[in-house]
């Protein structure tokens, strides 16, 4: 029994080596501070870009509408108005060569295109107060997402 009762030795402890110890353990715990902030500013421009990408892809999608409705619209107002050229066209050779005499036909056919002058006037302004509110809608998101 005379093994267990000897008691370990323990080497002497340099209170300079347990300083030294102190202070290399406080610096890595400030370290590891350091890049816990660190990984948390990452993580908010992480969802700073994220909100960002976000909204541009829905200011692309806003934009690419209003491109296809422009183009909707123009397309219309071709149409109108080779439509009213047609009309014009077929009233001249209706024209007699001679002199002008007083045609109810004619009279009623001027009628009409008169009023589909009046008709294209109204949905092309129609048109283009809905463009200019698009457009308005369009710059305030821009600008929210700006900010």
């Amino acid at each position: 029994m005379g093994l267990f009762s000897k008691k370990p030795s323990v080497p002497p402890v340099d209170p300079a080596e347990v300083e030294a110890l102190r202070l290399e353990l406080a610096v890595l715990k400030a370290r590891l501070d350091s890049q816990g902030e660190q990984t948390a500013q990452v993580a908010a421009i992480a969802e700073r870009v994220t909100a960002t990408d976000s909204a541009t892809r829905g200011l692309h999608d806003r934009i690419t509408a209003l491109d296809s409705r422009l183009t909707s619209v123009s397309t219309e107002l071709t149409n109108q108005l080779t439509e009213l050229g047609r009309d014009i066209d077929a009233l001249a050779a209706l024209a007699p060569s001679g002199p002008v005499v007083a045609d109810p036909v004619s009279e009623q056919r001027i009628d009409e295109i008169r009023d589909g002058q009046v008709r294209l006037a109204a949905e092309q302004a129609r048109y283009e107060i809905a463009f200019r509110q698009d457009l308005a809608t369009l710059a305030e998101q821009i600008r929210s997402a700006r900010r």
